[in-house]
């Protein structure tokens, strides 16, 4: 249950804003520290921690599950994704998974070439018959880390909201989209959707096509005239989804 949710969240963070922001002419180091909350319970932590530079990244993130969901199961999520910096623009090369919970695990990976994922690894495999995404024509996507990271760390006013983008996670294939900026008295934020394209069952796509969700920035104080996040905030079948900093 919550697991398809973060997925989701995931998603919608894969929001990919400062995919067209400055080169990274210097090493950076960035830690975010975010509690997720469904309802009025808190049901999952997330820790991510990236590096980069002029010419590569490496980014590193565990979900797990806290609270009241650990009296059912205990959900682990563990992603590493390593790649190029161009002009500005993160370019994934390798992207690894593995999801365990209880006592189900699941891993995968994807490949990149020249910007488009070329080969595909999951254990065990899909189910025979599964709706999945062709790889062919996904060139210029992004993995869920690289696209998480890009929208939760710390940015520039012209680098938060406004933008389109694509994720393809292996499976699916979701078109992101970032609404303009809105003033919100001291706040930066922007209404945003969660489009299901491809990989999805037809009950899914009966269900709902797009998710509505919205990101919130505040002020940094760690460098002037940045923003951080401060919330991101959807609607599930089991209540709200609210995403913050745990500090």
């Amino acid at each position: 249950m919550y697991l398809n949710q973060f997925n989701r969240f995931v998603c919608m963070s894969m929001l990919a804003m400062n995919l067209f922001g400055p080169a990274f002419a210097e090493i950076r180091i960035d830690r975010l520290e975010l509690a997720v909350s469904v309802g009025s319970f808190r049901v999952a932590d997330l820790d991510l921690d990236a590096k980069t530079d002029g010419s590569t990244y490496s980014i590193s993130a565990a979900l797990t599950s806290s609270g009241f969901v650990n009296w059912f199961t205990r959900i682990r999520y563990d992603g590493k994704v390593h790649g190029r910096v161009s002009r500005g623009r993160l370019s994934p090369l390798h992207y690894a998974q593995t999801t365990v919970s209880g006592d189900n695990k699941v891993s995968g990976s994807i490949t990149y070439r020249n910007g488009a994922p070329v080969q595909i690894e999951k254990s065990p495999p899909a189910p025979i018959g599964a709706p999945k995404a062709s790889i062919v024509g996904q060139a210029g996507t992004f993995d869920i880390l690289t696209a998480t990271y890009l929208v939760l760390r710390n940015s520039e006013m012209t680098e938060i909201c406004d933008h389109e983008f694509f994720i393809y996670d292996g499976t699916r294939r979701v078109k992101i989209e970032l609404g303009p900026q809105i003033a919100d008295e001291g706040f930066v934020s922007c209404n945003c959707k969660y489009v299901r394209i491809d990989g999805f069952s037809e009950k899914e796509l009966a269900e709902q096509t797009e998710v509505p969700f919205r990101l919130q920035y505040r002020p940094s104080n760690e460098r002037e005239g940045w923003f951080e996040i401060a919330r991101l905030t959807s609607v599930t079948n089991y209540g709200a989804l609210v995403v913050v900093p745990r500090k």
